[in-house]
């Protein structure tokens, strides 16, 4: 649980300066949770055990929607995760945030019209 404050804390931080955030998720905590009691039971989720990862805003999530930048398509909940999110997960790694993509992932810059413009980290003047 410790960790994955510290990655939070990071990630807001890089959103505050760049908008590369879409949401946080409030699961992630409950899961840290979990994977603490597996660690002090001296057991393992697998070889991701407790290690927080970012998903990019279209990839599927369980519970959450999958814009793709596309505002018709908000608040349409999704009832599974991505396969590459279910193999993530079942190797133990712990998705605590969403990142934002350029509208339909069709763009080197990154802006759409719901999360808005995510900055180049390295100057703040591209994206």
């Amino acid at each position: 649980e410790t960790v994955l404050a510290s990655y939070r804390a990071q990630a807001g931080r890089a959103h505050a300066k760049v908008n590369c955030l879409t949401e946080f998720l409030p699961e992630a905590i409950e899961v840290a949770q979990e994977m603490d009691a597996l660690h002090k039971a001296g057991k393992t989720a697998g070889g991701l055990h407790g290690i927080p990862i970012s998903i990019k805003e279209t990839i599927y999530l369980k519970g959450h929607d999958c814009t793709a930048g596309l505002a018709k398509r908000c608040g349409l909940m999704l009832d599974a995760d991505s396969e590459a999110v279910a193999l993530l997960k079942a190797a133990g790694a712990i998705p605590f945030c969403r990142t934002n993509t350029p509208q339909t992932n069709l763009s080197y810059g990154c802006s759409n019209p719901i999360y808005g413009t995510t900055l180049h980290p390295m100057d703040t003047a591209r994206t």
